[in-house]
């Protein structure tokens, strides 16, 4: 085995991502790369790739990367549903496997939540499977912390619109800076214990308990520790335009990050959803607009419980950066509008193509209306 560690590079794991999903295997991506994904940008080198798969599709993953000189990696913690597979230049392929019975409850293997498995991400401009931004704060919990985990919290946290969990209120101001770090964390090199909901690797035949349905779950409703789900249910626009829609430019103020994204917000509780997508629509981008139907009723990785994405038409107005009236965005800006193409997704900008939730959500509205 290559004793000098190299990079997992974004072209290593989408090669590996593909070459398992042409056989018919679902790969969600956890770990370093996982972040990265979520966050579509990469923020620092990354040693191994890890991947959640299902454990019947186990046999399949060893013969396929065996054909591609991957070979086991002894380590202490390997287990049926938890190893490493290395090939002759170093790369690292990091498994973990589980099983759900037809209830969603874990019964063998690494002990993911079942809603942990359904977020979504970017690497390379392609979209992937990942851990939820949510479960991906909380698996940085609950064992010692280095300064990729404190970096890793707060650009999730920066992200997604998260709270900082109260322990990683210190660390979190010195975390490193991109690329600072070659090492990875440990948390998958031994039992989920230490990701503080008790989940525990099961050896064969072993059933696991079942999972409570209560906030600490992680199912359905429940409030994670660290996460503060503002509002309910947040509205908002797809204004078209001669097969064109318009987005707006958020800048974080602390970091002059900046993020496309639909313009909308949370519904007030006096409001209908079509009520706040109107006044979303005026605040944001200057533009009165009709309300057509409802194109999308998601359930959102984030702030909201629930995104509702409709149909306008522009009445009357110019497309102007608008204003966030609330007190608690005092953190961003909106510095510009744009149009975008609705029939030529790959003339859009890298930085919208490469953007891990507005990117699925304009190819879902571009299939709803016709377009993909």
């Amino acid at each position: 085995m290559h004793t000098d560690q190299p990079e997992m590079t974004p072209t290593d794991v989408i090669e590996i991502v593909e070459l398992l999903e042409q056989h018919g295997i679902t790969v969600v991506i956890d770990g370093g790369w996982g972040v990265d994904a979520l966050l579509g940008r990469q923020t620092r080198k990354h040693e191994d790739l890890d991947v959640a798969v299902e454990h019947k599709d186990v046999p399949r993953i060893r013969a396929l990367l065996k054909a591609r000189g991957y070979r086991d990696v002894p380590r202490d913690d390997t287990r049926e549903c938890n190893f490493v597979l290395g090939d002759e230049q170093g790369h690292l392929v990091d498994v973990h496997s589980y099983t759900f019975d037809e209830a969603g409850r874990i019964v063998f293997g690494v002990e993911y939540p079942c809603d942990s498995l359904r977020g979504t991400g970017v690497i390379n401009g392609r979209p992937v499977k990942t851990i939820t931004p949510e479960w991906m704060v909380r698996f940085h919990r609950g064992y010692e912390l280095d300064a990729n985990d404190y970096e890793d919290v707060k650009l999730l946290c920066q992200r997604f619109g998260f709270r900082i969990p109260e322990d990683y209120d210190e660390g979190v101001e010195d975390a490193q800076q991109p690329y600072a770090s070659f090492r990875e964390p440990e948390r998958h090199k031994a039992d989920r214990a230490v990701l503080g909901y008790g989940g525990v690797v099961a050896e064969a035949g072993e059933r696991m308990p079942e999972q409570s349905s209560g906030a600490d779950s992680g199912g359905g409703s429940g409030r994670l520790p660290g996460i503060d789900r503002k509002r309910e249910t947040r509205c908002q626009g797809a204004i078209i335009r001669d097969d064109h829609i318009l987005l707006i430019r958020q800048r974080e103020r602390a970091t002059a990050r900046s993020y496309w994204l639909l313009p909308g917000g949370g519904r007030e509780s006096h409001e209908t959803e079509e009520a706040c997508v109107r006044r979303e629509m005026q605040e944001e981008t200057g533009l009165d607009v009709s309300i057509g139907r409802l194109l999308l009723d998601e359930t959102p990785i984030g702030v909201y419980r629930r995104n509702m994405t409709y149909l306008c038409e522009v009445v009357s107005g110019n497309a102007e950066p608008g204003y966030e009236p609330e007190a608690d965005a005092a953190w961003y800006d909106i510095v510009e509008v744009r149009w975008f193409d609705l029939q030529d997704s790959a003339a859009w900008d890298d930085c919208l193509r490469d953007d891990p939730i507005i990117f699925p959500l304009l190819q879902r509205i571009r299939a709803v209306l016709g377009y993909a």
